[in-house]
């Protein structure tokens, strides 16, 4: 009995020392999985490989604080080395939802710099997910958008070579702070309108001296203090009933005032008469029946450095008779003539919807209508805002150039993710994309009115 249990310990030593041998081998063995179409795939492979594989190059380590996140891994017999970090990663300007980054790119560089890599979180007690963005060139500045106010983020960087491949992480970490945002200081003064997730604030506008009209059903709000000789923008929507113009206008102030996705609450500027309020949820009546101006002064902390003027009119189109779609365009031409004589214009803005394949007859007449209140000259001031959007080429284009409807821009909005909740997971996926493209798309128009000439439209006798 003895003597059996001593050969197999000798057998079995035998055995592991056979195998041994044979695995120090193995990194002078080609690899099979290499030589098939999908490749080697198997992190840190120890046979020998013609070319470094992505899935054995590194591994990233997110779970921790992405200190070392790019490691190297042995790969056969070499070490694939990541390219050196980028270094002196500091902030240039901090804004109350952005903040502008600058460093300075790796003294060696192991192969082609492509771009670069910022992965950025918030600085909170507990585990907070990385975020990452890839700036498109090889500059040494970029600004990271969509941050919340008042809010500590860490930041570190890496290069992206030609082939994709991130390099090495910033180390330590670098901490900013964005600003406090405009937006909260608001909140503080609006009213909170029920409980819902997010929270909603209805904004204090002020009722403007003398600015209602009642017989004409025309009324002029402010926010802010007005201050006399400083100029603005002016911009009126028209839109048809349905196409989420009222929606639109919440989505437009909580980009002026800085509101972020991540933020737990949301602004709302329209303001609904009673008999409105019952015609909320009857998209074939226009929940507006006013012609009501608001004006926001420019405030520190905006996203706009000029005054604008909102000119929010009734939904054109609707189910119950053309004779109220002719009301509603006198009722503008009367709001144009009673403005103290003249009407200053920089913006006309057409309100639809992204699916509709062709114009209604009533919405093609109103537009027509509405266009012959203004002078041909004020054709490059005529913007498109397309609600109900997605990634794809609006269908309703067509429809405006078969119409003949003139504009000089459009921009896309799908104003579905102003009011979910961030914290359902499958709704906030979505939700945030199009919530991007919303704020992307305010912030081309409203760049794009800074430079937009002024029209003046005079009284009509």
């Amino acid at each position: 009995m003895i003597v059996i249990i001593t050969t197999t310990l000798v057998q079995d030593v035998k055995r592991h020392s056979v195998v041994k041998q044979q695995q120090k081998k193995r990194e002078l063995i080609p690899c099979y999985h290499e030589t098939q179409p999908s490749g080697c795939t198997r992190p840190g492979c120890p046979f020998k490989h013609s070319k470094p594989d992505s899935a054995t190059r590194y591994k990233y380590e997110d779970t921790l604080s992405a200190t070392h996140a790019m490691a190297p891994v042995e790969n056969g017999s070499d070490f694939w080395e990541p390219s050196p970090s980028p270094s002196d990663l500091i902030c240039l300007i901090c804004y109350s939802n952005s903040i502008m980054l600058s460093w300075t790119e790796p003294d060696e560089i192991n192969g082609y710099i492509n771009g670069y890599k910022i992965v950025y979180r918030e600085r909170i007690m507990g585990s907070s997910r990385w975020k990452s963005v890839k700036t498109k060139s090889k500059q040494t500045v970029y600004t990271v958008n969509y941050l919340k106010g008042d809010t500590r983020y860490e930041f570190k960087i890496c290069t992206v070579d030609r082939d994709g491949e991130d390099g090495s992480f910033s180390h330590p970490a670098v901490e900013f702070k964005t600003k406090p945002s405009l937006a909260h200081h608001v909140k503080a003064s609006a009213k909170r309108l029920g409980h819902s997730d997010p929270e909603r604030y209805k904004i204090p506008f002020q009722k403007t001296k003398g600015g209602t009209n009642n017989a004409a059903k025309t009324q002029k709000y402010h926010f802010g203090k007005e201050i006399p000789g400083i100029t603005g923008k002016t911009i009126m929507l028209l839109g048809a009933t349905g196409s989420g113009k009222s929606k639109l206008l919440d989505g437009m102030i909580n980009y002026i005032f800085g509101v972020s996705w991540d933020d737990n609450f949301r602004l709302k500027m329209v303001e609904l008469s009673d008999a409105e309020k019952t015609r909320y949820t009857d998209q074939t009546q226009s929940q507006t029946e006013w012609i009501t101006s608001y004006t926001v002064s420019s405030l520190s902390g905006s996203n706009l450095d000029y005054d604008l003027q909102i000119v929010d009119t009734p939904g054109f189109g609707n189910t119950r008779d053309l004779v109220r779609d002719i009301d509603i365009v006198d009722r503008i031409r009367e709001f144009i003539n009673t403005s103290q004589g003249n009407m200053y214009l920089d913006g006309i803005c057409f309100v639809v919807q992204a699916p509709l394949v062709r114009l209604t007859s009533p919405q093609i007449s109103c537009f027509d209508a509405i266009l012959s209140i203004f002078d041909q000259d004020c054709v490059n001031n005529i913007y498109v805002f397309v609600t109900f959007a997605d990634g794809n080429e609006p269908l309703v284009l067509d429809a405006l150039r078969s119409a003949k409807v003139p504009f000089k821009k459009f921009y896309k909005f799908n104003n579905s993710a102003l009011f979910i909740s961030t914290q359902d997971s499958q709704e906030s996926e979505f939700g945030s994309l199009y919530w991007k493209m919303g704020m992307d798309s305010f912030r081309l128009f409203f760049d794009d009115l800074q430079f937009a000439q002024t029209k003046r439209k005079t009284k009509q006798k």
